[in-house]
């Protein structure tokens, strides 16, 4: 049992294989839980949760099958009463607006890795950027962004929050998302980017990546939630779970800089 992958990309990067040294045999689930299982992910996710699904199917006796796509047409494929059992979204609103559609299980989508913005260089760049100031200083960049969804909306915010917008809008190249950002770096269109981490791991060591400094709005929590239509959600859950929970899983994402999604804080309850 293992894992089929289908998508934009192919094989893993060498440095994401780390993940299985990290992961290592035994940490998956012990019983056999079934057959095929269709998990729906974000382009370029599939390289970086690929190992780690990889290993829990061959332990848990799964064969899991990987489809990659952009959250919308993801949504969209989700709404038309597309046969998948796992959702794995980058985009909290796509999560929202299907559970107000009914298209999730009676479980609560669960929160896998925080996703933090970063900024993007080439490996060895005529200018190196370590903040974002760096970006529009001594002149501005042309920096690549991308206008779409939650993470367009994220970097938009977390430029304006920096002071860096304003004098770097009329240099910026809109795309459409992370990693068309990256893509046009890799080909000497941008001199930088701003982007999800994720984007960033897709390229492996041809690029640098900083990561944007912490404030509200600059992350997001990346989230996987079983569908309704899932043939085997015994399999979904536990896999979700195991993503979410397991060690191996933590310590391999922890690795890749992508934090585990520790819990909200309580509101505090002051009574009247």
């Amino acid at each position: 049992m293992g894992l089929t992958r289908s998508g934009r990309r192919s094989g893993w990067s060498p440095r994401l294989s780390l993940i299985l040294l990290i992961f290592g045999p035994g940490c998956a689930p012990q019983p056999a839980i079934g057959d095929h299982l269709a998990v729906l992910c974000p382009r370029g996710f599939g390289a970086l949760l690929g190992p780690v699904i990889d290993a829990w199917g061959r332990e848990a006796g799964v064969d899991v099958h990987l489809a990659e796509d952009s959250p919308e047409r993801i949504a969209r494929q989700v709404n038309g009463g597309a046969q998948a059992d796992l959702f794995i979204s980058a985009e909290p609103s796509w999560v929202e607006e299907l559970q107000r559609d009914d298209h999730l299980s009676g479980d609560a989508p669960l929160e896998l890795f925080v996703d933090p913005l970063v900024i993007v260089t080439r490996a060895q760049p005529e200018r190196p950027v370590h903040a974002p100031r760096d970006l529009i200083s001594p002149k501005p960049l042309r920096t690549a962004v991308p206008e779409r969804g939650w993470e367009g909306a994220a970097v938009r915010r977390a430029m304006e929050a920096a002071g860096v917008w304003a004098p770097l809008e009329a240099h910026s190249i809109r795309v459409e998302d992370g990693g068309a950002a990256v893509e046009l770096l890799l080909a000497s269109g941008a001199e930088a980017a701003v982007v999800r981490r994720t984007a960033a791991l897709s390229a492996d060591t041809a690029v640098t990546a900083t990561r944007w400094p912490a404030q509200a709005g600059a992350e997001v929590r990346v989230q996987a939630a079983v569908l309704r239509t899932a043939r085997r959600p015994e399999a979904a859950t536990a896999l979700a779970a195991h993503l979410a929970e397991a060690p191996g899983a933590r310590r391999a994402l922890d690795a890749l800089g992508l934090h585990h999604a520790a819990p909200e804080p309580p509101v505090p309850h002051h009574p009247p």
